[in-house]
């Protein structure tokens, strides 16, 4: 199993109120006004949010996880900040003040670090949150199969093939996996605070694995 992080961005950010959520837990049931009556779809479930009214710098990502929810801790005391959730497969970061003009109601916005409700807030962060990938690709199960006949019969894969069985290569495509990893340095209200999520590892409860 091969595992390999690529870096996606870096966000720099200097006395800014921040949520960090499934977009879905921002939206609003319906409204009248846009396109289709459904902001949801008509910010391509959460992929436009500047449709809503947020600013087009922050940014939603599929976590590569699925559904869950993650406990984010303070490496620099273990307290917790809170937990992330996702419905949608997604987790995004967005202007506090953005979520909170947009749908003041959303319960996400109203989480704390002892009842959440979906998210983590950070407020008058000043620091860096990174967002990057974790690829791994696991082994074909198929394929890890058709070895295990063959090594009871007492055949490689070569002495197989020239037999005329039809080994097909393993699958890696299908196989690899890319996990969201955020992490964050700075300071939040004047605190110290670290934190690092692995969605592919550091999840407390989930439904889906995609």
């Amino acid at each position: 199993m091969e595992k390999k992080e690529a870096k996606v961005c870096v966000m720099e950010l200097e006395n800014t109120s921040v949520v960090i959520t499934d977009p879905g837990y921002l939206m609003k049931a319906c409204n009248p006004g846009s396109v289709d009556g459904d902001d949801w779809e008509n910010c391509q479930y959460g992929e436009k949010m500047d449709r809503l009214g947020f600013h087009s710098g922050f940014l939603t990502i599929r976590n590569g996880f699925g559904d869950g929810s993650w406990t984010v801790v303070n490496k620099k005391n273990g307290k917790k900040l809170g937990e992330i959730w996702a419905d949608s497969g997604q987790t995004g970061i967005y202007l506090l003040e953005d979520a909170e003009k947009y749908n003041p109601d959303a319960p996400a916005l109203h989480s704390t670090p002892e009842k959440s409700h979906g998210a983590i807030i950070l407020r008058n962060f000043t620091g860096k949150i990174c967002w990057s990938f974790r690829e791994e690709r696991r082994e074909d199960p198929e394929y890890e199969k058709i070895m295990s006949i063959l090594g009871k019969m007492g055949l490689t894969l070569k002495e197989a093939r020239e037999m005329g069985m039809k080994v097909e290569e393993p699958d890696y495509d299908r196989w690899s996996f890319k996990y969201l990893i955020m992490q964050g340095i700075g300071t939040c209200d004047g605190e110290e605070i670290e934190f690092f999520v692995d969605f592919g590892k550091d999840f407390t409860d989930s439904e889906t694995e995609e």
